[in-house]
C-alpha cells in the first residue's frame, strides 16, 4: 500500500489516538510497577547470595593472585613491541588484548596502560586494549572486575572534582580515565543480572557511570525484550531527571538502545508509544531531550525496513509527533534506495508532512537527482520551507549530511 493510500486510513487512526495513548500509559505504568517488584526481589536474592565483597573473596580463593603492577610493566613493553599503529590489527593483537583484559581487568593498571599507549602515540593499540577490556566485562559476571570499577570510579570522581573550573581539564589524564570508566561501566552493565546491576550502580560514585551501566544492561536486554528495555530506561530517566538533564549519557540513552541488534519482529509502533511526548519534570533543551533523540533514532531504524509504516505512524499521531521526524525517515530511505527517494516522497499527500519530506530531499537527494529534487521542492506549500529547501539545494556538495 502506498503512503498516499495509507494516509487516508491514518486520518481515522488519529481519532482513536487519545484512547490508545491512555491504554499505553497504563501499560507503561504496569511495566514500571513490575520493574519495582523486580528490584525488591533482587534485594532479597542478593541478601541470600551475600554481598559483593563476600562474592569477591570467594572468587579470589578460586584463582591465583596476580601481581598487576609487574604485569603492567611487562605489558607496556609487549604492546610497544607489537605496534598496532600501522592500522592493521591482527589476531595476535586480539589475543594479546584478551590476555591484558584477563590480567588487569579494569583497575588502576588497566587505566594506566591505555593512557601510556595513547601518550606514546600507539592509538590503535590503546583502542584494542580498551575494547578488549570492554569485551571481557560484557562477557562475564566477574565480582573482582566490578569491585575494581567501583573503586576507580570513586578515585576518578575526586580527580575530576579537583579540575573544576579548569578550561583545559578535558585534556588531562583524569579526563581520559573518566571516559574509559564510562565505557567500561556500560560494558559491565551488559553482563549484569538485575541483582548485580542494582549493586553496581549503587556502588559507582559518578552519575554518568551509573547511567552508563544501566544503558549497557538495557542495550543487552534490547536484543531480546525491547519493550522492557525502553520502559526501564524511561523510568530511570524520570527518576533521575535533574541529574541527567544536561548529561550526554542522559541525552543519548534511549537513542543508543536502537544501535543494538534488534529482534526480527520488533514492534516499533509500540516502542514509540512508550516514550513520553515530553518530560513531566521540566523541559529538556532540544539537543538534550532523550525522548526526542530516541524517537529520531527509532524512526531512522524503522524506516530501514518499512519506511511507509514509519511515515504513516508519524502522520497518524500529530498529537505527539511532529513533521520534522520525516527527515529521519527520508534519510534512512535514501541510504536504502537513493535513486527512488524523490519518487517515493512524491506520493505523500499535500501538507506539512509532504513539505517536511520534500525539504529533507534537498539535503539527501540533491547529488543523485538534482532536477527531480528541484521539481519536488517547488511543490512545497509553505513558502518559508520551500525557500529554505531551495537554498539547501543550491549548496554544492556530494555529502547528503552537509547542511
Amino acid at each position: 500500500m502506498t503512503v498516499v493510500k495509507k494516509s487516508v486510513a491514518a486520518c481515522a487512526i488519529v481519532l482513536l489516538a487519545g484512547a490508545v495513548i491512555d491504554q499505553i500509559t497504563r501499560q507503561a505504568d504496569g511495566g514500571m510497577k513490575a520493574l519495582r517488584e523486580t528490584t525488591d526481589s533482587s534485594k532479597r536474592k542478593r541478601k541470600e547470595e551475600g554481598s559483593l565483597a563476600e562474592r569477591l573473596a570467594k572468587s579470589r580463593d578460586e584463582k591465583p593472585t596476580i601481581d598487576r603492577k609487574a604485569e603492567l610493566e611487562r605489558l607496556k613493553i609487549v604492546w610497544m613491541e607489537n605496534d598496532a599503529n600501522k592500522g592493521i590489527i591482527t589476531e595476535e593483537h586480539q589475543k594479546l588484548a584478551r590476555e591484558t583484559a584477563g590480567l588487569l581487568l579494569c583497575g588502576r593498571e588497566a587505566l594506566e596502560l591505555v593512557v601510556f599507549l595513547e601518550a606514546n602515540e600507539r592509538l590503535i593499540a590503546a583502542d584494542v586494549v580498551r575494547d578488549g577490556i570492554s569485551a571481557y566485562l560484557a562477557s562475564r559476571d566477574d565480582p573482582e572486575a566490578r569491585m575494581m570499577l567501583i573503586e576507580m570510579s570513586g578515585e576518578n570522581r575526586e580527580e575530576m572534582a579537583a579540575l573544576r573550573g579548569d578550561p583545559l581539564a578535558w585534556k588531562t589524564a583524569a579526563s581520559q580515565r573518566h571516559q574509559l570508566l564510562a565505557e567500561w561501566s556500560k560494558a559491565a552493565g551488559r553482563s549484569c543480572s538485575p541483582e548485580t546491576l542494582e549493586e553496581l550502580r549503587a556502588g559507582l560514585k559518578d552519575g554518568d557511570f551509573a547511567q552508563e551501566a544501566l544503558i549497557g544492561y538495557n542495550s543487552q536486554l534490547m536484543r531480546t525484550d525491547p519493550e522492557a528495555a525502553v520502559t526501564a530506561m524511561v523510568y530511570a530517566l524520570q527518576l533521575a531527571h535533574s541529574q541527567l538533564m544536561h548529561s550526554p549519557s542522559g541525552a543519548e540513552s534511549i537513542k543508543r538502545l536502537f544501535h543494538e541488534e534488534l529482534p526480527p519482529e520488533i514492534d516499533f509502533a509500540k516502542l514509540e508509544s512508550l516514550l513520553p511526548a515530553k518530560t513531566t519534570l521540566g523541559d529538556w533543551r532540544p539537543g538534550d531531550d532523550p525522548y526526542r533523540n530516541g524517537r529520531e533514532e527509532l524512526f531512522r531504524t524503522w524506516a530501514k525496513t518499512d519506511p511507509a509504516a514509519a511515515a504513516n505512524h508519524v502522520i497518524a499521531h500529530p498529537d505527539r509527533l511532529g513533521a520534522e521526524l520525516m527527515e529521519s525517515i527520508v534519510g534512512a530511505y535514501y541510504y536504502q534506495n537513493p535513486n527512488g527517494v524523490v519518487a517515493w516522497i512524491s506520493q505523500f499527500p499535500p501538507g506539512p508532512y509532504f513539505d517536511a519530506a520534500a525539504h529533507s530531499a534537498a539535503i539527501y537527494a540533491r547529488a543523485t537527482s538534482p532536477v527531480e529534487t528541484r521539481e519536488l521542492i517547488m511543490r512545497i506549500g509553505d513558502p518559508e520551507i520551500r525557500e529554505d529547501a531551495l537554498r539547501r539545494l543550491a549548496v554544492p556538495s556530494t555529502n547528503p549530511h552537509t547542511r
